[in-house]
């Protein structure tokens, strides 16, 4: 390997020369045609090809990795769109997992290349972030690789000490992706010091209990995010929801009902194993009725999937509405999930606040008063069973006012009330944030991370060790 790492490459461009000099996958243009190698024959991507371990190709890499046949190539790898999608693996994930591929001479490179450790296996050093790490050296966050199984297993360890400050999470969604890595980017300090979990809303669930990308969300981008996460010590979760098309409760229920909860848990986990994420956060919202009937069911699924997460040292959230009786999953399901789940989201942004005097389910018994203020959520949250730092507090990150009353309307005034009842917070969403606001500016993230402590994105704020 030279000097140069594989994070120069993508800092350097060399990806969209890549796509420039290869084409789609229908195109005849390149020394060899639309075979799954050719990509690596264009002058241009010399530089690329110089810096790529002794002997990869797409079709090698291929070859020694068959699920990334079925994954990526839909049973057989041969078009160039398919081999700029196994380099594109290779780089964001493939290296850092320790992947194995069978050596072929690659056509057309300008220069040969050996190997530091004196074979054809090549694993990236200098672990975090922009670089690298070796997986056989233990790491900080990198997923190390079973071809065996062709499963991931993060040898995630917590990067802070537990119990010493609260939850920060925040999400992207998967339409502002591109806006949410370029505010990330361009805030990288700040966000790094106040944030403890991220939950990219990418996935969907299919009525047969599966899950899938949201259009136009693929393995690149999730990368993208989790790079720059992971050296920040902070965790990432996949969300999936039901909102791709209007909130559809019906294809909510029909994938955690299916296998009576276990074919949805198993999907969720494994593809949260695939990326090397952190934990799986489920934001399936029935704003059109209470959807009581599914409740026990949904208990059901949130109970098998924790369990399956917490074998692995995961972490599972859960997004609910904030009133009582309204819509589902709401405040009055919350103590289904006691002690299984660790921590549940309420979902109320800019109606939560302080000062609030609403008052609500005066038809279901004794009305919620002051409903919507946090210490009130706090309280309901506490007499399920959940301790101080098992609810996290919704707040709305497309305004920086909101509210009436207690300490004042200001971002630094409702982080002051919440930090007073001693629980977290969960911020829709960091793609929302004004480029040059209130959200975005020091003083906020210097709030955030005194708030944040040392709490650990890994888990519980009282258990981060999870073996």
């Amino acid at each position: 390997m030279k000097t140069s790492t594989l994070a120069n490459i993508l800092v350097s461009g060399a990806l969209a020369a890549l796509a420039a000099g290869c084409g789609d996958s229908g195109s005849s243009s390149g020394p060899s045609g639309s075979d799954l190698n050719s990509c690596l024959n264009d002058e241009s991507l010399a530089p690329l090809v110089a810096q790529l371990p002794e002997g990869w190709t797409p079709s090698g890499y291929a070859a020694g990795n068959p699920d990334l046949v079925g994954a990526l190539c839909g049973g057989e790898c041969t078009t160039r769109e398919e081999g700029e999608a196994l380099l594109n693996h290779w780089i964001n994930y493939g290296a850092a997992e320790g992947r194995a591929f069978v050596p072929e001479t690659i056509p057309g490179s300008s220069e040969g290349l050996s190997s530091q450790d004196g074979n054809s296996q090549w694993t990236p050093s200098q672990g975090g972030g922009s670089s690298w790490t070796n997986p056989s050296q233990g790491g900080n966050s990198q997923p190390s690789f079973s071809s065996a199984t062709g499963t991931t297993s993060s040898s995630v360890a917590p990067y802070v000490n537990p119990g010493q400050g609260q939850q920060v999470m925040t999400w992207i969604a998967a339409y502002n992706h591109d806006k949410g890595l370029r505010l990330i980017n361009n805030n990288s300090d700040k966000f790094a010091k106040g944030l403890t979990r991220i939950g990219l809303q990418y996935w969907v669930p299919t009525y047969s209990g599966g899950v899938a990308y949201y259009p136009d969300i693929n393995d690149s981008k999730v990368g993208a995010i989790v790079s720059w996460a992971h050296q920040h010590h902070v965790a990432v979760l996949l969300c999936v929801y039901n909102g791709q098309s209007g909130w559809d409760w019906n294809l909510a229920s029909a994938a955690f009902k299916a296998g009576s909860g276990e074919t949805f848990a198993s999907a969720l986990v494994a593809e949260m194993d695939r990326l090397g994420l952190d934990g799986v956060d489920i934001d399936f919202e029935g704003n059109d009725g209470n959807h009581s009937d599914d409740r026990s069911a949904f208990a059901t699924f949130i109970s098998t999937l924790a369990a399956k997460l917490h074998a692995k040292g995961k972490v599972l959230t859960v997004d609910t509405f904030h009133s009582t009786c309204w819509n589902a999953p709401n405040v009055s399901w919350w103590g289904d999930w006691d002690g299984i789940v660790d921590n549940v989201h309420s979902m109320g942004y800019d109606q939560l606040f302080e000062g609030d005097v609403t008052s609500i389910c005066r038809d279901q018994g004794s009305p919620m008063t002051n409903a919507f203020r946090y210490s009130t959520q706090q309280d309901f949250a506490v007499r399920a069973g959940y301790p101080d730092n098992g609810l996290l507090m919704g707040m709305p990150g497309w305004v920086e006012t909101w509210g009436s009353g207690g300490q004042g309307t200001s971002i630094l005034a409702h982080l002051a009330e919440v930090t007073a009842i001693n629980t977290g917070v969960a911020i829709w969403s960091i793609d929302e944030f004004s480029a040059n606001g209130a959200w975005t500016s020091s003083a906020t993230w210097d709030a955030l991370a005194a708030f944040k402590g040392d709490a650990c994105g890994f888990g519980n704020a009282a258990d981060c060790t999870w073996d």
